[in-house]
């Protein structure tokens, strides 16, 4: 009986970790299959690199910053030798983001680019915002901005913060120029 109640204990402790490891695994995947593809630039920023300057800024922003992990970030610059690819490339993210478990955030378009940003988790407890960027003319950027329990209202004072001038922003000025 003992055994019995083991094997079911360690039965339920498997399907945890299985289903909990697989919540963003077509995106991980993605990532991760992309990162030495030649028509994709890939790039990890750790939230250190960005100096955020976290001096004379509310409480919220300072559990805002602390509460960001990392960005992952894909970029595709479009020529005419890959243009079939950057068809494929963006239909396929499409795809992934169309899944229910991707919460729209915003959308806008800008000329010929066109953004989609998304978020895994609760308005108060997100665990990923997913930009999605692409232009006719120039390629697709894919982020993922990794954190740990992200507030979205409080992110979004992260993003008047970088306006302010308290984010180093030009450590990201190649991804700026793309689009």
């Amino acid at each position: 009986m003992i055994k019995l109640i083991n094997y079911i204990a360690l039965l339920i402790i498997a399907l945890i970790l299985t289903f909990s490891c697989t919540k963003d695994s077509k995106m991980q995947n993605y990532f991760v299959n992309h990162q030495s593809d030649n028509n994709f630039l890939a790039i990890d920023v750790p939230a250190s690199v960005l100096g955020i300057d976290t001096k004379d800024v509310s409480d919220d922003v300072k559990e805002a910053v602390s509460s960001f992990k990392k960005l992952n970030i894909l970029l595709f610059k479009k020529n005419e030798a890959n243009t079939a690819d950057y068809e494929k490339e963006k239909t396929t993210i499409k795809s992934i983001l169309t899944n229910k478990q991707y919460k729209d955030l915003m959308r806008f378009k800008d000329g010929k680019t066109m953004v989609v940003i998304k978020y895994l988790g609760t308005d108060v407890s997100v665990d990923q915002i997913i930009i999605f960027g692409y232009a006719s003319d120039k390629g697709l950027a894919l982020i993922r901005v990794i954190g740990d329990k992200m507030d979205i209202k409080k992110v979004g004072k992260l993003v008047m913060l970088a306006r302010s001038g308290k984010i180093d922003t030009s450590k990201l000025k190649g991804l700026r120029d793309m689009f």
